[in-house]
């Protein structure tokens, strides 16, 4: 279960409301500006801004979804695409059938060449949108064509004490970009993929891009309240949108029902010393198919021939 991140249409029209009401007791109250009576009030569905990061297997047509809150008539709308990186293919304008409310267009990377970055930028024409409507009239994506994961490791070695055995398992190194994997993520079937916070630094903190749920969105639905620290995750199976729930050996028994991390407490060095060593440490909170719990301190090592940092930031 995932709460919605944008606010319903009804919300932001009682927001508005309410804003109105409080500014017309003031002096200096001017009122907003008029909207056509035929506006087609177009929007897009979506936040201001996305960071999209594109791995080798993922598709490369990304949805956007364009609503409109008179939907009396059919309507073409061009769409304004102030920037546009080589390669990526926007749709110059998106069609609305009689009473259709909202549609989905595709913006195709097939073409952008791999460890390539660039910039769209979309825009709603004027006379088509309302400064009272939902959603948004601005699109942006930074896109990061990825590489190809390349094992940084072939023998990782896990510990978490004498808790479970120790387990091997493998680190990859998304070409391109600043993101790491462990597979099969202690043993629940499910990749954690990761970024490096502070990328060349000798360590860093690390945090998730897939497989989790943000701790404060969690800690509400399970009725748990505020979020108390600064920072955390658990993981998630994106797929499947469920939380795992295994036995990491497939032997050792009560199985993990959840799996809780901090962000003070995930931190990786890539390369230690002169032997090029490295470690990647995690202590989450397990809570158990029995109803106990217990901190796991994991401790991965490994060697490596190559230091795949990349410095870039933007």
């Amino acid at each position: 279960m995932r709460i919605n991140r944008y606010i319903s249409t009804a919300a932001i029209l009682v927001s508005l409301t309410a804003i109105s009401t409080a500014c017309s007791d003031s002096d200096n109250w001017k009122p907003g500006p008029e909207t056509n009576p035929g506006n087609m009030s177009v929007y897009f569905g979506e936040m201001t801004s996305y960071n999209i990061v594109v791995e080798p297997d993922d598709s490369r047509l990304i949805p956007v979804t364009i609503g409109r809150s008179n939907t009396d008539e059919a309507v073409t709308v061009p769409l304004i695409v102030t920037q546009c990186p080589e390669g990526a293919i926007v749709p110059q304008s998106v069609d609305f059938a009689p009473e259709q409310q909202a549609t989905t267009i595709y913006i195709d990377l097939e073409n952008m060449p791999s460890k390539s970055r660039g910039t769209i930028s979309i825009d709603l024409p004027e006379d088509l949108t309302s400064p009272y409507g939902a959603g948004t009239t601005s699109l942006t994506f930074n896109v990061n064509i990825s590489g190809a994961w390349i094992p940084v490791s072939e023998d990782v070695t896990l510990t978490t004490g004498d808790v479970y055995p120790a387990m091997t398992t493998k680190l990859y190194y998304l070409d391109g970009t600043n993101n790491f994997k462990l597979p099969d993520f202690f043993g629940s079937g499910i990749d954690l993929v990761f970024t490096m916070n502070s990328p060349g630094n000798g360590w860093t903190y690390i945090t998730p891009i897939k497989n989790y749920v943000d701790a404060a969105i969690a800690y509400p639905e399970f009725g748990w309240g505020d979020y108390p620290y600064d920072g955390g995750w658990f993981l998630y199976d994106d797929a499947a949108d469920e939380y795992p729930y295994w036995s990491p050996d497939g032997a050792t028994y009560p199985e993990i029902s959840l799996l809780e991390f901090e962000n003070a407490y995930a931190y990786m060095q890539l390369i230690s010393d002169d032997a090029n060593s490295g470690y990647i440490y995690f202590a989450p909170y397990a809570y158990l198919g029995d109803g106990s719990g217990k901190y796991l301190t994991m401790n991965y090592s490994f060697t490596t021939t190559f230091t795949p940092y990349t410095t870039e930031t933007e």
